[in-house]
């Protein structure tokens, strides 16, 4: 197994301007990229299969459908297409990274608002504006009645929920309350 062929300077800069990912960053998931097409320049809905972390996620068909979503990916129109390019991933994947805090509160409040646009569309499945409960019920492959406990720890495992869910009582004002 030779090496795999790599970016040009060029091409890195540009996606590293468009995306967020660091040089690096870009160099390790091209050579993922071509490790889950086998080498090839596009990339189908099959390849995803190879990826350990989505196998037992409950929204994986969602997730997948995401990176070929023409919304997604700058197309200005709606639907899917068959296969994507590398750009095309990485474009996609790049609403999945972390932000930190090095960022400005613009740019911040702005990666939330198209981070929370990216996951409205994974649900808005028909491209209409809204999510409908038959979009939500909606799973290639299987139809949920509704969201079942285990499927819900599943979707929030990764959510750190004891530091995210507080209500301050100890410090509010109740002297409006009392009157």
């Amino acid at each position: 197994m030779g090496s795999s062929p790599s970016l040009p300077a060029w091409e890195i800069r540009n996606l590293a301007n468009t995306t967020g990912f660091t040089s690096e960053q870009i160099e390790i998931l091209h050579r993922r990229f071509l490790h889950l097409t086998d080498g090839k320049d596009t990339m189908c809905k099959d390849c995803f299969d190879n990826i350990p972390d989505l196998e037992c996620n409950p929204i994986k068909s969602r997730i997948v459908n995401a990176f070929f979503d023409k919304r997604n990916l700058g197309l200005q129109s709606i639907g899917t297409v068959d296969e994507i390019t590398f750009e095309n991933f990485l474009t996609t994947l790049s609403f999945f990274q972390h932000m930190g805090n090095s960022h400005s509160k613009e740019d911040l409040e702005y990666y939330k608002t198209e981070k929370l646009r990216f996951l409205f569309r994974m649900y808005d499945t028909n491209g209409d504006g809204k999510i409908t409960l038959d979009e939500l019920r909606e799973e290639p492959d299987q139809v949920y009645d509704g969201i079942t406990f285990n499927d819900f720890l599943k979707i929030m495992q990764d959510i750190k929920i004891e530091t995210k869910m507080h209500v301050r009582f100890l410090n509010m004002d109740t002297t409006a309350i009392c009157k």
